[in-house]
């Protein structure tokens, strides 16, 4: 549910919090309720990602193979971006090291997403990119291993679970205010009567009407009286 993924959000956040990396969601969220599963994450504390493939461009795996490299798939991206008219940021998903050097190379390239990388890679690719483009890492990241991404000094990391694992959580509701009410006047109101009761203190009326209506000794209709005549007071 969202209070899950909003609670997920906001234990994953808390353990980079001092780092300042951004923690971001994916796409992978429930049909219909990517924009409140997306809300619950910001309000757990963590980012969004994109919010559907209108926002900005990801080149992932297949886009890149298909495409005959990333150079290839990035001039084609450029070229339709400029067909359309559209000023969208470009990201692209690197396999290896490799990969980052070549898209080093490329201007139009924003963020560079190190996918499956270890810590120790991800942090060389980092000291190669030196600033140049935003960096993400993406891939098998866990609450165990999330420190150690984060503290290679990349810009984002990307976490599926998020949205997609959050476990539901045990909600549920007490109703105390009476008893604490009481408890209250137990200790300030006994000294206080009330000439319409023949001089009872407030505390002994409210006890007879708290007694009236949790015993059920009056009606629904009088205890709903008596409850609004005692909280006027």
């Amino acid at each position: 549910g969202l209070s899950g993924i909003a609670t997920s959000a906001h234990r994953w956040s808390q353990l980079v919090a001092d780092t300042g990396v951004r923690l971001l969601d994916t796409r992978k969220t429930t049909p219909g309720w990517r924009d409140l599963e997306k809300y619950a994450v910001r309000t757990g504390g963590a980012c969004n990602h994109r919010q559907g493939l209108y926002d900005m461009v990801m080149l992932k795996d297949n886009h890149i193979d298909l495409a005959g490299g990333i150079t290839h798939a990035v001039r084609r991206t450029e070229a339709y971006l400029a067909d359309r008219g559209l000023d969208l940021a470009i990201e692209v998903e690197c396999r290896t090291l490799a990969d980052v050097e070549e898209a080093l190379g490329l201007d139009a390239i924003t963020r560079i997403m190190l996918d499956n990388f270890t810590p120790a890679q991800c942090r060389t690719a980092v000291e190669r990119i030196a600033g140049r483009k935003e960096t993400e890492a993406s891939g098998g990241i866990t609450r165990e291993t999330l420190r150690a991404y984060a503290e290679t000094g990349v810009t984002f990391i990307s976490v599926g679970a998020l949205t997609h694992s959050a476990p539901a959580v045990d909600l549920n509701f007490k109703a105390r205010l009476l008893e604490t009410l009481l408890a209250l006047l137990r200790r300030s109101a006994q000294t206080i009567t009330i000439p319409l009761f023949d001089g009872l203190s407030l505390y002994d009326v409210a006890i007879f009407f708290w007694k009236g209506i949790y015993e059920g000794a009056v009606t629904s209709r009088a205890a709903s009286f008596s409850f609004s005549f005692f909280l006027a007071l």
